[in-house]
Formats: structure tokens, sequence, C-alpha cells
């Protein structure tokens, strides 16, 4: 068992701690409310379950502690509203698998996708560095920071939101030196300035003025670059 970088006192099983530390390196700290816990504590839940001396025995929305749990195992987290979470994390190989336990995620090593700091691909070939933020330049950013790859963006965007927390994880501020605002908004080649735009490109490391410019963005050219080269 490993302790989590970011949560002294909670332990996961090697290979889950890894991916934990590295989805929070590249998303941010979340809270983590229980991890690795012995046969003898998930025994004890159990029993003080069926024998509340009290609500904090029996609290709002908590299923009846499991027998066998995957938190003996040191592959499973709770953490609020774990479904949301599972939109990023499910490609480090944290899944939200059962709807009735809302808090709840576990570690699969078969859907880390980024295991070793290197996401595959979704489709064979390099992108067309042309300079166009589209489909294909989509998808890739959605493989790499693991959200659905449909290959678009839309008004609220799970890909910009993820990649706003990463930016905001990594130390990428906006032109006035504030973290971003994670609201999946601002990130379109439509030659408007935003504060999204503005990190990526410090990100990037090109010229930073928060527009992604049309018909061709320089900035585009450089994620096109970057991501035939391996990653985001």
């Amino acid at each position: 068992m490993r302790t989590l970088a970011n949560h002294p006192g909670y332990q996961l099983r090697d290979d889950a701690a890894e991916s934990w530390d590295r989805f929070e390196r590249d998303h941010g700290k979340h809270q983590v409310n229980s991890a690795f816990r012995p046969q003898s504590v998930q025994n004890e839940l159990i029993y003080r379950y069926d024998h509340p001396r009290g609500p904090q025995d029996r609290p709002p929305n908590l299923y009846k502690p499991a027998k066998v749990s995957r938190h003996t195992a040191g592959v499973a987290i709770d953490t609020p509203n774990a479904k949301a979470v599972a939109n990023i994390s499910g490609a480090y190989g944290w899944r939200f698998l059962f709807e009735y336990d809302a808090v709840h995620l576990e570690y699969d090593p078969a859907y880390d996708r980024h295991k070793g700091g290197t996401a595959t691909p979704t489709a064979p070939g390099k992108l067309a560095e042309d300079a166009i933020l589209g489909q294909g330049t989509i998808r890739r950013m959605q493989h790499d920071l693991g959200t659905p790859e449909d290959g678009k963006i839309s008004k609220a965007s799970t890909m910009v939101g993820a990649l706003q927390r990463r930016l905001n994880a990594q130390g990428f501020r906006d032109w006035d030196g504030r973290p971003l605002k994670v609201d999946g908004k601002g990130f379109n080649q439509d030659g408007k300035r935003t504060r999204t735009v503005y990190a990526f490109q410090k990100y990037m490391g090109v010229k930073p003025d928060g527009i992604l410019s049309k018909p061709r963005s320089a900035t585009i050219l450089a994620l096109q670059q970057r991501l035939n080269r391996g990653h985001l």
C-alpha cells in the first residue's frame, strides 16, 4: 500500500495510488473521504449500520456497507459527486460503477489510458497540421483529457472544463494572474479573446494574446504538433 501524495492518512494499492496521484497532478486535488480500509474496519462499518447508535452511523444516502468491498483491496475511493469526477478520472482507470453509491469510484488498470504518462491516440496516423480546430484535433484533446470523444465543443464543454482544471492545477493563469473559472467556456476558434485561451497559450509556450485566430491559428498548429509527438 502507498500513501496518497495529497491526502496523508489515506492509502491505496501501489498502482491505484500512482494513478490517483497522476489524476490529481493533471486535474487538481479532489476531496477524498475514504480509500483503503482493512476488513476489520469494514466489518465495524457493517455492525454500526446494523446497530446504529445515532445518525452518524447511518447518515443520509449511505447504503449498507458491503461485506466484500474493493476498499479492502485498496482500489476504491469515496469522493463527493463521484459520477461527475469519473467524467475525467475514467481515463486514469477510476470508474463510477454503481448509481446507488454516489460517492464511490473503483480503479481498474485495464482502463488506465494514461498509465506511464502517455495516452494512446484514438486513431492511427497523425493529425493534419492545418492550424484548424477541427473534429480530429478536438477528439485527440478529449482523449488526452479523459472526456467523452465526440469531436465537438459544446457551450459548456466537459473537455474545456477539464482543460481549465489542468491549467489551474499546473499553475497557468489568465492575463490578470488569476486561476481560470472552470465553466467549460472560452475555447473556440472564433477570433474572440478569452482567459482560457490566454492560459492555454502560456501552457503551449506560444505568444499569449488570448485569441484562437481564424481561419488558421498558430496556437492550434502548435497544439497539433504536440499531439502528433505524443500527448497533450
